[in-house]
Parts: C-alpha cells; sequence; structure tokens
C-alpha cells in the first residue's frame, strides 16, 4: 500500500468523477495538474468526504488526474495494440484467507482465480477479460511487474491505487507499452475495490 493513509473514493458523487475525467482531457502539465487538485479538493471538500488531510486528498486527486492524464495520452496507441494482458491486485479479492480458492503460481508470480465466489470483483474482472482475449494476472504487488509486461504483450490494463500508476508509466515507456489505467476507488491491504463499468469501457476497446 503505497499511500500512508487509506481513503475510500467509492462514495463520492458523479460529478466529481466526471470532471476528473474533463480535466485530465485538458490538462497534462505536472504544476497545472497539482493546481487543479487543490481546486478540486477544495470545491468538493474531499478532505471532509474522506476524513484525511487537505494535503492527503490533494495527492490522491493528483494523482487521480494524472492516470486519466496518461489514459488519454496512450489511448490511440492502446488501440493498435493486438496482445493485450489485464494485471489485477490481489488486495480486490473478496476474502483473503483460505475462503479464496484461488491457486497461487510463485513462477510468475499470480494467482489463478477459482471463480469461486459469483460476487467477488476479481472473478468478474476476470471472466470479462478471458472473454475479450486478454491474458489475466492477479499479482501481489507491483514489483513484479516487469516481469510480467516482458512476455511480448504491447497492451496492458492495469488496476491499482493511483500512485502506483503513475510510478508504472515510466516502466511503460520503456518497454514500449501502451497502457490504460483502472484506479483503486478503495485503498488498502485488503477489501480494495474498483469500477467494473470503467473496467468493462477499457478492456471493450477495439
Amino acid at each position: 500500500m503505497p499511500y500512508p493513509f487509506t481513503f475510500d473514493l467509492s462514495n463520492l458523487s458523479r460529478p466529481f468523477l466526471e470532471e476528473l475525467k474533463r480535466l485530465a482531457r485538458k490538462l497534462s502539465r505536472p504544476e497545472v495538474l497539482i493546481k487543479a487538485a487543490k481546486s478540486m479538493v477544495r470545491k468538493f471538500r474531499i478532505d471532509q468526504k474522506l476524513g484525511i488531510k487537505p494535503s492527503e486528498a490533494e495527492r490522491v486527486v493528483s494523482d487521480l488526474l494524472h492516470l486519466y492524464s496518461v489514459n488519454e495520452r496512450l489511448r490511440d496507441s492502446f488501440h493498435l495494440s493486438k496482445h493485450r494482458v489485464l494485471v489485477l491486485p490481489h488486495c480486490a479479492r473478496k476474502y483473503m484467507d483460505n475462503r479464496c480458492k484461488a491457486l497461487f503460481d510463485p513462477s510468475i508470480p499470480t494467482y489463478i482465480c477459482a471463480s469461486c465466489s459469483e460476487d467477488c470483483l476479481i472473478n468478474a474482472a476476470c471472466s470479462l477479460a478471458k472473454a475479450l482475449g486478454y491474458d489475466v494476472y492477479v499479482v501481489p504487488g507491483g514489483s513484479c511487474l516487469r516481469k510480467l509486461l516482458s512476455r511480448g504483450y504491447d497492451g496492458v490494463v492495469g488496476v491499482a491505487c493511483p500512485e502506483e500508476v503513475v510510478r508504472a508509466e515510466s516502466l511503460l515507456a520503456e518497454l514500449g507499452i501502451a497502457g490504460q489505467a483502472v484506479p483503486l476507488l478503495r485503498n488498502g491491504c485488503a477489501n480494495t475495490c474498483f469500477s467494473l463499468d470503467l473496467l468493462k469501457e477499457i478492456l471493450a476497446t477495439p
């Protein structure tokens, strides 16, 4: 968990999330993104709604703006990709104990979803991606990303904390891989969540 604090964006208003995407289409320079993040935190009182410090809220919103900005910039390149992979965080599994029947393959490393819970986000995401021809990895952390992406992929969809997505940007540029990201709306070491609708939209990119 890269952030030293927890947050839950899942209950924030749709106007806030839509404005994030709108601004991301217009802005790109880091200093402008930071300024916009501060303005949005004040406008929507994000720190109060999330129960975190204003500086922490600004950090999350700034990272989200950066994430959506990168999605916009790489969208056309991602459209051209042919061999795609979905990388999911294991912390979004419904269960983090032995009630989860996923098998762990340490050689990759990845959890192999066993589809044991119909209402598990990871199960739903795996089913969606595989039906569209994606390879899928459910990873224990971002440190294995380089190893996964060295398997000949030219397109990747990653679900992760906004800060982790920002960190992965330089790796994708180094490897020449086009990426699209879906942010975790609730962070932490367990019980995290993301928008399945946004994931569906990105996965279905022709």
